[in-house]
Parts: C-alpha cells; structure tokens; sequence
C-alpha cells in the first residue's frame, strides 16, 4: 500500500466511524509519497490535505508503520509505546487515531 492509496482509504472512512472525533492530525510519514499530510474532521465530514497546517496532534512515524497501522496489522498504542510512532500535542486526542484507522 502507497500513502496515496492510504489517505484515499482514510477520506473513505464512514461517517459514523467520525461521529465523536472532532480535529485535526498531522502526519509525517518518513519515506512516504507524500511524506506530510494534514486530516482535518468536524462535524461527521473529513478532509484531506498533502501538507502539513496546523493541528492539534502531530503524528511522526516510518512508511512501514504508517503501512500497518492503515492495515490494522499494528496497534497504534503498541506502536507509541515501542517509540515507532511518536506523537506531540494533544494526547486524549492521539488516542482516537486508533477509531479513526479502523479499531475499536
């Protein structure tokens, strides 16, 4: 999976699976094409932006992490917690990145 097809997946998401995640991620995906990406969600609708603006979680991981993750292969907080996936800014808000890529 590329990171294009990835951000395509993520601005398929369902809106139910959005109803209580109201914000903005940016990702920095080291060796990723695009390598910086921004997705914004309020009110149920999400938006996808290959730059990095401004956020309130900031996401740094490698391509075959990111890869996982959007496969659900890896844990988003296992990932964290293993220093493959680091995260500056809101904490409580990091948290739903799990909900949004497709756990529970």
């Amino acid at each position: 999976m590329t990171v294009r097809k990835a951000i395509e997946k993520i601005k398929g998401l369902e809106a139910e699976r959005l109803s209580e995640i109201s914000g903005k991620y940016s990702f920095f995906i080291e060796g990723g094409d695009p390598q910086r990406f921004t997705v914004e969600i309020c009110d149920g609708r999400l938006e996808v932006f290959e730059e990095e603006r401004p956020s309130d979680c900031s996401i740094r991981t490698d391509f075959a992490t990111f890869e996982g993750l959007i496969e659900g292969a890896v844990n988003p907080l296992t990932a964290f917690m293993t220093g493959s996936l680091r995260v500056s800014g809101d904490l409580a808000f990091a948290m739903k990145l799990n909900k949004l890529l497709g756990g529970e």
